[in-house]
């Protein structure tokens, strides 16, 4: 039995969707059994670099999946080499690219503890509509879709929508007031892991921003429908989608493109045919 060493951000839980496939792809592809987590406390991030402490929900999802044998907090960003030698275990952190067409998260993770007690009757959309935090500033205008026809789409075909996010996200910027009073809103009334526990064990669709979301529908096998943002659009962060694979679950389309990507999206979900999950 042997234990895989990778290093990880912890700062985004999207990112730990990213992280922990990327982990069980080259833990499986080189015959380890078991992954060790190496990161950093600080959370460094943007262009000129910005650092925060590292998210705890983050460590949270880290231990609640099966395969997470130990989390060091030894790297420093400053230090290129806390990032190739594990000074507490005498051995190379590695930082494998391999990829994987299909997989399923929900394999390897457990997140009901943290289920919101609110249950929703029939189809569910989990909708998370605007996120700019860590993203670069320049191109803020570029991570805020529109959703007008994507929501109208949604509700023709039955769904309940479930909005979710952060109490800062400016959702009044995409779309309108009269669309808002149509979805149940419980930003700032779920924790994120409430949040992210109800993508994936009651959501039947996602509907996503440029953030966690589009990473988590995905990596469970969610037909999912995402906007991406600025980094995505110019091939900057794409490479990273190949961790997650499943790409016959979701259509994406370019935030930046405002009414044309409500369009694109609204056209997937009218023909998703859904049923509803048991999970």
């Amino acid at each position: 039995m042997s234990d895989l060493h990778i290093y990880c951000e912890t700062g985004a839980i999207g990112d730990i969707a990213i992280s922990i496939c990327r982990s069980h792809i080259a833990m499986e592809a080189w015959g380890h059994t078991k992954t060790i987590i190496h990161t950093s406390p600080i959370f460094r991030y943007g262009n000129p670099p910005q650092d925060k402490p590292y998210n705890s929900d983050c460590i949270t999802i880290l231990q609640h999946c099966n395969f997470i044998k130990d989390i060091v907090f030894e790297c420093e960003h400053d230090k290129p080499e806390t990032i190739q030698i594990s000074k507490k275990y005498k051995c190379q952190i590695t930082q494998p690219i391999i990829y994987r067409e299909k997989q399923n998260i929900l394999d390897w993770i457990n997140l009901k503890n943290f289920l919101p007690k609110e249950e929703f009757k029939g189809k569910v959309a989990i909708f998370h509509p605007v996120s700019l935090a860590n993203k670069p500033s320049k191109h803020l205008d570029d991570y805020i879709p529109e959703w007008d026809r994507c929501i109208k789409t949604l509700i023709q075909n039955g769904f309940t929508i479930v909005m979710v996010g952060g109490e800062n996200d400016p959702i009044h910027l995409t779309m309108k007031k009269t669309t808002i009073e149509k979805i149940n809103n419980k930003i700032g009334l779920w924790s994120q892991l409430e949040s992210l526990a109800f993508l994936l064990y009651r959501a039947d669709v996602v509907v996503s921003c440029d953030s966690w979301g589009a990473i988590w529908g995905p990596a469970a096998r969610i037909p999912s429908a995402i906007a991406w943002g600025y980094r995505m659009e110019n091939n900057i962060d794409w490479w990273v989608t190949g961790f997650i694979g499943n790409k016959d679950c979701y259509k994406y389309s370019w935030s930046s493109q405002k009414d044309y990507c409500d369009v694109d999206l609204a056209n997937y979900l009218g023909r998703l045919n859904i049923k509803e999950r048991h999970v």
